[in-house]
């Protein structure tokens, strides 16, 4: 199954955590940057705080029609120390503030500058090639906490549309994960990835705006792997648990995701990373300490004897039931949240902690539906407190603490928000 992904780029998207950005073209660096000059470095102003850099300007391609520029420099910058006085550089500027700056990343001894010497200059005397979009697709590994675990890997044969005023441009991936598409002129472009099944596009940036017909710009795209893990958790008579919390753990218990079962006693984790993972549910009634005992699927107390879930990349995996013992017995606490005047409070985020004071909340909230009304599951004979909460903009509207023993047949609850601060 495709999934279409419509993505949009601030001119440049790169990848970014533990996986290294790939330099910026010329041609996109270029039509990135307001100012674009050769310059030598006359002297250096030194504060505390900043660096005030005079630039005599030798061969100016953009920016203030100017004989000389000042740019000022934090001192944090690696600019502040890798500048030097009486040496020339290909300097681009950006803004900051009410004034330019020295882009740091992209600003380098003229030696070193060739390609961008030479993109500008084409550009000055006309010769510059036509402009377009250009990018890479890569695949990131990450952990179940979420941290990217190796390098990123160039993603082939991947579709990318580029589109402007309703015409559509399409590439394919080459080995490298690279793309490009050529200018249809000045403008707004949206880039759409066609993510493969197993896969999804981590983020969706701005629109790509090209300044000029020969302007480019650089889209670095990640995808990451989609894994899906499904299961249905039934008591020891075979009934669904609503609103019931279950964790995905590694086996070391050092990394944990969460899902809610839902009125059938269905849960889904998606973009689960590869690897193997246990499954667990909360079988002990401590509401004071920080790691509650466990059952863990198939029906283990143990996390070393518990069945091993293999996901491999992008794979979906349906395990059994997960059938409680009869002495792990779950009640379902049933509801509904209501604003102040009575209107069901929709989205509303239900909690269940201990009911003594300084007890800690007892799984994953639940959130009310359309009508308000939520289900969240209780361990049979413990009483709890449960509240309600909703934010709305800079304000929270919170329910009172209600006590509710989670006996066989709990009460419907009514929890009613007030603004409180």
């Amino acid at each position: 199954m495709w999934c279409r992904v419509s993505v949009a780029v601030a001119l440049v998207w790169m990848v970014t955590d533990d996986v290294a950005a790939r330099n910026e073209t010329p041609c996109s660096a270029y039509w990135n940057a307001p100012a674009v000059f050769v310059g030598r470095v006359d002297s250096i102003a030194r504060s505390a705080s900043a660096r005030r850099i005079t630039f005599s300007v030798v061969e100016r391609f953009k920016g203030p029609a100017a004989s000389a520029l000042t740019l000022p420099v934090d001192s944090s910058s690696p600019c502040a120390s890798r500048v030097r006085q009486g040496r020339e550089y290909v300097v681009y500027a950006v803004p900051q503030g009410p004034e330019l700056t020295i882009q740091c990343d992209r600003t380098r001894e003229v030696e070193d500058g060739a390609a961008d010497l030479s993109y500008a200059r084409a550009v000055q005397d006309g010769t510059a090639p036509a402009g377009g979009i250009s990018g890479q697709v890569v695949i990131a590994r990450r952990d179940l906490a979420g941290k990217i675990v190796q390098a990123a890997q160039p993603a082939p044969d991947v579709a990318v549309r580029v589109t402007k005023d309703g015409a559509d441009d399409r590439a394919i991936t080459n080995r490298a994960g690279d793309f490009s598409s050529a200018s249809r002129g000045p403008g707004s472009y949206t880039i759409a990835i066609d993510a493969p099944s197993g896969y999804y596009v981590e983020s969706a940036p701005a629109a790509v705006e090209l300044r000029d017909a020969k302007a480019c710009a650089q889209v670095d795209v990640r995808l990451s792997y989609d894994g899906r893990l499904a299961g249905r958790v039934i008591d020891a008579s075979g009934r669904a648990i609503a609103g019931l919390t279950v964790d995905v753990l590694t086996p070391n218990l050092a990394q944990r995701r969460v899902a809610l079962t839902d009125r059938g006693g269905r849960f889904e984790l998606t973009r689960m990373p590869p690897g193997t993972f246990v499954v667990g549910v909360v079988s002990s009634a401590q509401t004071k300490t920080p790691k509650p005992a466990r059952m863990y699927f198939p029906g283990q107390v143990n996390a070393a004897a518990a069945t091993r879930v293999a996901i491999a990349e992008g794979a979906r995996v349906q395990l059994p039931d997960f059938r409680l013992p009869a002495t792990i017995r779950y009640v379902v606490v049933e509801g509904f949240v209501l604003d102040a005047d009575g209107s069901p409070a929709e989205g509303a985020q239900v909690y269940l902690k201990g009911a003594s004071e300084g007890d800690r909340i007892v799984g994953e909230p639940v959130a009310a539906d359309f009508v308000g009304r939520f289900a969240v599951a209780a361990l049979a004979g413990t009483e709890y407190a449960i509240f309600a909460e909703r934010k709305r903009g800079s304000r929270v509207d919170s329910t009172d603490q209600m006590r509710v023993n989670a006996n066989e047949t709990p009460k419907p609850l009514t929890l009613v928000l007030r603004r409180r601060y």
